[in-house]
């Protein structure tokens, strides 16, 4: 929404483009000297900086420096009176002549608005005398809201003076493309070697190459009028935002005019380009910004930025191209850190309602909804599950969400493997369901939960922060998760995503969790399809018993070998010999036959894995294992 304020989408461009300049340092020029008609020479020479300057002391500046080798002199001063000697003007326009097309005046367009008709620009240009023995150019600029010179001239009945002074170069330079103007690539602070007019005049004090082979542009540099005020030709630019300083209009002449020469003017893209770029960025950030919570949402955020920024000043160096990348970093990034922000207290505020409830933490999220931290009336803690309708395309995977859990929830508490669910409620103002159940023991501190340092115990963690499990801690694991599954499937429920990030401990307890994927067996196809996890997806799809056994199976696998699922049937390279390996490898053939390809040639029911295992268990002597 910032971009609709007023004047806020042009800041941001400025700032956009004076940024590239500030982290650039000066670029050296070697090809432009600048005679200054500056506060010294004014002094030395007797001249006044309220009336016209002396066109003799012109006529033998020019003589001079066309002696000494200059390619070219841009005078960026009016001529547009006559002198009050004809004399001075005929010996002016004869130094012109003999200059033979090397010397460039200065023309000016005067604007004019006449109330309740109209306005124009009347062309200012130097006297007929000289316009017929020097070409001239208008020295008029293209301001930017904020008064600021960034572009170059365009002024399509008239040649800007920088552009008449390539050409008395010979140097053609093409037109810039419709609706692509050029931008002032500015060289620096101080990156113009200045040289006072009164000391251009004395030939013995200069070295004597010091305006060979240059073009030498004169004008006037931060003149104090007798009123106290400047010159009324400095004007600010990219680097005043940062410096404060002003730029001569002599300066930003030359400056233009090197840019045509080196054809290092800066670019930027097509308007069709940066559209599609800011509309791709403000759909990617709408997404991973907005849906995510407001601390994940922050480092992503700050991360797209730098990359913007960084992008920016690649393709400003490399390329000389520049893009308001601020619009992305300045308001599209804040915009959707704040619906971030805006999504989580809405959807706190929603938590409110679960009754006998205070949401704590979000602890988990999946693809439908979040998991939170919850305490209860009396003090003790649940997880907390809501289910998002605005999270399904349509409403009938929602319905069928419910339903699921409609179905599970009776039975979750007639089975220790099966995460109790304590009640279920519905929102339909809201537009959520949600249901309360036993919340995992802390990882750390087990069944004393601090809410603040809170991290819910899972197979998973439990993986990653010992590698790989006791053979016998593995055996019990798969009996109770084994007794879980058949206890499920006998009431013709199947779970669809067992996977250690799914296996929580209370009490010490292993349970199936994540319960949203629970489904009747035998359901059509709308109501099982192809979800789960890859690597513990069975070939023939998620929707019977058989496909449970197979991912209980490689559960176990990376319960018991520390690698991951992926690599099934490895076993670990560190595998020694001994009665710890030849169990592992006991273990390790009854999780060849229940992950089998060939649902045929698998454990046709967690009953059957169960009794497997079980008479590993019995033929596994207390004393034969060890941690391995």
């Amino acid at each position: 929404m910032m971009l609709f304020l007023p004047g806020t989408s042009e800041w941001l461009k400025a700032f956009s483009l004076d940024s590239m300049f500030l982290v650039r340092g000066t670029v050296p020029v070697q090809e432009v000297v600048i005679v200054a008609l500056d506060e010294e020479s004014y002094r030395r020479l007797g001249q006044s900086p309220g009336r016209l300057w002396d066109r003799s002391l012109h006529a033998k500046l020019l003589d001079s420096l066309i002696a000494r080798g200059a390619r070219a002199v841009v005078f960026d001063v009016l001529f547009a009176d006559e002198w009050p000697d004809p004399k001075v003007d005929t010996q002016f326009a004869e130094t012109l002549q003999r200059a033979a097309g090397k010397a460039v005046l200065a023309a000016h367009l005067s604007f004019f608005e006449h109330p309740g008709i109209g306005g124009g620009a009347r062309l200012v240009q130097p006297t007929a005398l000289l316009a017929s023995v020097a070409p001239w150019g208008i020295v008029d600029q293209t301001l930017d809201t904020d008064g600021a010179l960034r572009r170059h001239p365009e002024w399509p009945q008239h040649v800007s003076l920088a552009s008449r002074a390539v050409e008395v170069l010979g140097v053609h330079v093409p037109p810039p493309a419709p609706n692509r103007p050029r931008w002032i690539n500015y060289y620096g602070p101080g990156a113009f070697r200045q040289i006072s007019y009164w000391e251009a005049l004395q030939s013995e004090s200069l070295p004597p190459d010091v305006f060979s082979n240059k073009v030498v542009f004169v004008g006037a540099t931060r003149v104090i009028t007798p009123r106290g005020g400047n010159s009324g030709d400095e004007h600010r630019t990219p680097h005043t935002r940062w410096s404060g300083q002003l730029l001569s209009g002599v300066e930003i002449q030359a400056t233009v005019f090197l840019n045509l020469l080196r054809r290092d003017w800066l670019s930027r893209p097509p308007a069709t380009a940066e559209a599609a770029f800011f509309i791709l960025c403000g759909g990617l950030l709408g997404f991973v910004l907005a849906l995510a919570r407001p601390l994940p949402a922050l480092g992503w955020g700050a991360a797209a930025v730098i990359l913007t920024a960084l992008a920016t000043l690649i393709l400003f160096s490399a390329k000389r191209m520049w893009f308001p990348w601020l619009i992305v970093a300045g308001a599209q990034v804040p915009f959707a850190l704040g619906c971030s922000v805006l999504g989580f207290v809405l959807r706190a505020s929603q938590a409110k309602d679960i009754p006998d409830h205070t949401l704590l933490r979000c602890i988990g999220r999946g693809g439908y909804g979040e998991v939170w931290l919850a305490r209860d009336a009396i003090g003790g803690f649940h997880a907390v599950k809501i289910i998002y309708r605005k999270t399904f395309p349509r409403p009938e995977p929602f319905e069928r969400e419910f339903r699921g859990i409609q179905t599970f929830a009776p039975m979750s508490r007639s089975h220790p493997g099966l995460v109790h669910i304590l009640h279920v409620g519905r929102n339909d103002l809201r537009g959520c369901f949600y249901y309360v159940m036993e919340a995992a023991d802390d990882e750390i501190s087990g069944a004393s939960i601090d809410p603040d340092r809170y991290a819910p115990r899972t197979l998973s963690r439990d993986i990653a922060r010992s590698g790989r499990l006791p053979v016998r801690e593995c055996v019990q694991l798969g009996l109770d998760l084994a007794s879980a599954l058949d206890h499920l499937h006998q009431r013709q429920l199947i779970h669809r995503d067992v996977k250690p990030a799914n296996i929580i401990f209370v009490n010490g307890q292993p349970k199936l969790a994540d319960v949203g994927l629970v489904r009747t067996m035998g359901s059509d196809g709308a109501e099982v399809t192809r979800v789960g996890t890859s690597g513990y997806l069975a070939p023939e799809g998620p929707g019977t018993a058989n496909a449970d056994v197979y991912a209980l199976g490689k559960t176990l696998y990376e319960a018991a070998t520390g690698c991951e699922c992926g690599q099934f049937p490895e076993l670990p390279s560190n595998l020694s010999a001994g009665t710890d390996a030849d169990a592992l490898l006991r273990l390790h053939e009854i999780l060849l036959t229940a992950c089998e390809t060939d649902r045929g040639d698998r454990y046709e029911t967690a009953a059957a894995l169960r009794a497997a295992l079980l008479e590993l268990q019995r033929s596994l002597a207390p004393t034969s294992l060890r941690t391995v």
